[in-house]
């Protein structure tokens, strides 16, 4: 399987669905997704389901830390962190 990071130059003027087809149209299988760098577009947790749609898969996203030990707690930051998560799960992703 071949993958490619979510983002290259130029990609910031894309929306993820042409920037998914593009990555795909390329030859790559699948992506990694940087939503450190996402995290002001509002849209941003669509990326695992966009990729899907373009018939990649999810190798990984690289993500904030800070809010990931919440994951362990029953409170709602931790259902947030577990929703994020979970937005990765599917055939294309491996889980």
């Amino acid at each position: 399987m071949l993958t490619f990071f979510g983002g290259f130059p130029g990609s910031d003027q894309l929306d993820y669905t042409q920037r998914f087809r593009l990555i795909r149209q390329a030859g790559f299988d699948g992506v990694l997704l940087g939503w450190i760098e996402e995290y002001e577009r509002p849209d941003y947790r669509d990326q695992p389901e966009l990729a899907r749609r373009e018939g990649l898969r999810i190798e990984n996203i690289h993500t904030d830390f800070f809010v990931a030990n919440h994951i362990w707690e029953d409170t709602q930051e931790g259902q947030a962190v577990y929703g994020v998560l979970s937005a990765m799960r599917g055939p294309l992703c491996g889980v």
